[in-house]
């Protein structure tokens, strides 16, 4: 199965709940083939534009096992697919309060972990500020 058809698998807009099986299987896939790590993240960014909530949502989750599970590649490829500036887009279109909420916990998690401004990927840290002033001015 092709990386676009298990992320659009994980992503599904009828599911009911993660498919964590399909998440893990996205995970090995990408740890094993560092080279499936670009179309994972170029479908989970295809993803996080649908207008469905669900789809959002489990495509933010499905960035954060990635992020959690697959090492500094993924990072890299997040940041060179400009994932981060639509992922504070997200949350400036007041899109629904899960996605929101997920969307500012996992950068807050993330830019902790790599080290903040000074760390080695300074780009989820200043996603991060983008989305405080974002929820301040709001």
């Amino acid at each position: 199965m092709a990386a676009s058809d298990l992320v659009n698998a994980a992503t599904n807009e009828n599911l009911k709940e993660v498919d964590w099986g399909k998440n893990i299987q996205i995970c090995e896939l990408v740890a094993k083939h560092h080279g499936q790590g670009k179309d994972v993240i170029k479908s989970v960014k295809k993803r996080l534009r649908s207008k469905n909530t669900n789809v959002q949502l489990f495509s933010v989750m499905l960035l954060e096992m990635l992020l959690n599970n697959c090492g500094e590649h993924i990072h890299m490829q997040i940041i060179d697919n400009r994932v981060l500036p639509l992922l504070v887009k997200i949350v400036k279109k007041k899109t629904q309060m899960p996605v929101e909420e997920r969307i500012f916990l996992l950068l807050e998690a993330v830019q902790t972990l790599v080290g903040g401004a000074s760390g080695k990927f300074p780009q989820y840290y200043y996603a991060y500020c983008d989305l405080m002033v974002c929820t301040l001015n709001s």
